[in-house]
């Protein structure tokens, strides 16, 4: 049975549509980031004296959910779209907003202040340490929720950038209280015009960044701009820096300057952060794609299963920021590539990975080559071609997971997109072109022997050498 369908719309159960002029859509600031009209899946979550309940269902019935949400419960909504109904990163379809829970009630300074003060501090600290004006901010009943909207939803190709602005809010608002746990993709939170029970408080809407009579909106790469600590020109001329370094003093590990060691080591954190991430995704995946080639819509057969779910779980354990998060991921990519495969099995087979996982958040290292290094298992492209028997044509299609002669090709295509950018012709396009200019060249310098001039004469008024010009009048 729904959680929310089952309240029926009478006056006691249908939220009170606040008049405003907050600039707000119907039924909520939630339709700012939720489109109505875009396929996608969204959760919404409530809390009573039954415990947790969740249920997903298509974005276009959000519209009516919210209208007949009872608004007596803890209830809370996913802020980004999902493939499909499991709230997974690897079903993540696209987001609109930056988020962070600023939990500014159990700061001391700030206790038993009312919400409308809780926002100015806020929107003063912002101003104070160059943090982007957020489009809205909504009072959780008893926090902050401080939103940053997009002017055009962001997909899947910039889920890590997004994940590293929230990173950096984080980081940056800590001393307003903002969660750590409350910054990944698939987060709920509370929804507009619903209790808190735990103060008897509504979640409202506060206060509105208007920008000719809208919200608004940041344009995504604007905002990763604003916020993270490098712009993609600087992160490009450090990443030369570190390599003219590294040409001049060989490999980071032994260089004999501790500054100059420590200087690379902060140029090149957020470099290293994002291209982790980054590979772990892209090679969840590559997972996907390389079953899909393989096997078709019948999933991965009996014997193959194993593999898969095994490679999933490393891949998992190497880009989630909470190690709660893993067997949620797990499911989802066991539902995708496995879904005959019985849990228990699915546990024994992956509980390497998950151990190795959990070391990594214990700070644990391990020795390897003579450094220490994370426990988590890191794979080679070539060793995923050879056990998963990738073809080179399935290579092609992959984002990541390709061997050497893909590289190449990859390589040489974008060193022609290049070209191509610069007004470089194609081969083929520049010898027809110079053989027309030839057949050219050779008329006109029969034209003008024609009408009697000598060779010299043509070749001044062609500007060409005199040798030229006899090439082109003896030409056959």
């Amino acid at each position: 049975m729904s959680i929310i369908k089952h309240n029926l719309p009478t006056e006691e159960t249908q939220i009170e549509i606040i008049e405003n002029d907050l600039l707000l859509p119907e039924y909520g600031e939630a339709m700012l980031y939720h489109d109505a009209g875009r396929f996608g899946y969204v959760k919404i979550g409530v809390k009573d004296n039954n415990g947790w309940q969740d249920e997903s269902f298509r974005v276009e019935e959000l519209p009516e959910r919210l209208k007949y949400l009872p608004k007596h419960r803890d209830s809370y909504l996913t802020q980004s779209e999902f493939k499909g109904p499991q709230k997974a990163v690897s079903n993540f379809l696209r987001t609109q907003v930056n988020f962070s829970d600023c939990d500014i009630y159990k700061i001391p300074l700030y206790q038993g202040r009312e919400p409308e003060e809780l926002r100015d501090i806020f929107l003063l600290f912002c101003a104070d340490n160059g943090i982007p004006t957020p489009s809205l901010i909504v009072f959780s009943g008893q926090g902050l929720y401080p939103k940053w909207l997009f002017d055009y939803p962001i997909p899947y190709a910039a889920l890590i950038k997004w994940r590293a602005i929230q990173q950096e809010l984080l980081v940056r608002l800590t001393p307003l209280g903002a969660d750590p746990g409350a910054i990944d993709v698939s987060r709920v939170l509370r929804i507009e015009n619903t209790v808190n029970t735990k103060t008897g408080k509504f979640a409202k809407v506060l206060w509105v960044n208007e920008d000719h009579g809208k919200v608004a909106r940041w344009d995504f790469d604007m905002l990763a701009d604003e916020v993270l600590p490098h712009t993609k020109a600087e992160l490009i001329e450090m990443r030369k820096k570190r390599a003219e370094a590294k040409k001049k003093h060989g490999i980071i590990s032994s260089y004999d300057s501790e500054v100059l060691r420590q200087e690379l080591e902060q140029a090149n954190r957020h470099i290293r952060e994002l291209s982790s991430e980054g590979l772990a995704l892209a090679r969840l995946k590559d997972l996907e794609i390389i079953a899909d080639a393989r096997f078709g819509p019948m999933g991965v057969p009996q014997g193959e299963r194993d593999k898969y779910i095994f490679y999933a779980s490393i891949f998992i354990a190497q880009f989630i920021k909470n190690p709660l998060q893993f067997y949620p991921e797990l499911r989802a990519m066991h539902q995708k590539l496995t879904p005959s495969l019985p849990w228990n099995e699915i546990q024994s087979s992956t509980s390497t990975a998950y151990r190795k996982m959990l070391d990594a958040f214990a700070g644990k290292k391990v020795e390897y080559k003579g450094r220490m290094i994370d426990p988590r298992y890191k794979l080679k492209n070539q060793t995923i071609i050879e056990q998963l028997q990738i073809t080179p044509g399935i290579e092609r299609k992959c984002i990541t997971i390709y061997g050497r002669e893909e590289r190449k090709r990859r390589q040489q295509r974008q060193k022609e997109r290049a070209r191509r950018e610069q007004g470089v012709p194609e081969r083929k396009v520049y010898i027809l072109k110079r053989h027309e200019e030839l057949q050219a060249n050779i008329e006109k310098a029969r034209g003008l022997r024609a009408e009697g001039k000598k060779v010299k004469d043509i070749a001044l008024e062609m500007d060409k050498s005199a040798k030229t010009i006899e090439s082109y009048l003896y030409q056959r």
